[in-house]
């Protein structure tokens, strides 16, 4: 059967399970300057299990409090509201979306919009590119009030890992040289 350039494009690119692996990968790797993304995680989708296996997890994910149309990744890391906002977000969510075809759901936009309504930044990325690009944006913002080791936050406050030694050699040399 002869397919359009347009379905064989949508059938070369990666799947969203792929995208979102590389998101997670990239998070991994820039933990050293963005500690806050080892919070980053994944909520399971329904959408993603097949077969009678997948309507028994479904089932089950449900009752344990599963909503369709959950964004794939959030990062609870709050972050100052560019001026001329105020206020902070109190985290992100990312949708993963294949870069090619990717459409989101009623469920999903009816999500993302509580979500944001709530305070949170919410993204919608068609591809891994985008989902970083976007974490990146979302981290340069700063940390919120409260985010700063002052205040009630600091009693359950986790002690950052240190920099890798790599890290710190790195950071010796900007300040040498800027």
């Amino acid at each position: 059967m002869p397919r359009t350039k347009a379905q064989v494009r949508a059938l070369l690119a990666p799947t969203e399970h792929a995208e979102q692996r590389a998101v997670v990968a990239w998070a991994r790797t820039m933990e050293p300057k963005w500690p806050e993304l080892a919070l980053l995680f994944a909520i399971p989708n329904q959408g993603r299990a097949g077969g009678r296996q997948g309507a028994r997890w479904g089932a089950r994910m449900a009752e344990e409090g599963l909503r369709a149309g959950l964004p794939d990744l959030m990062l609870p890391a709050a972050r100052q509201r560019p001026l001329p906002q105020s206020g902070s977000f109190h985290g992100v969510f990312v949708e993963m979306k294949r870069s090619v075809g990717g459409q989101l759901s009623p469920a999903q936009k009816q999500w993302l919009g509580a979500l944001e309504a709530a305070g949170y930044f919410c993204v919608v990325a068609p591809g891994a590119a985008v989902a970083i690009r976007a974490l990146e944006c979302y981290l340069a913002l700063g940390p919120a009030p409260g985010q700063l080791g002052v205040g009630p936050a600091e009693e359950v406050a986790q002690p950052r890992q240190e920099p890798s030694p790599g890290h710190q050699r790195r950071e010796r040399q900007r300040e040498r040289h800027g």
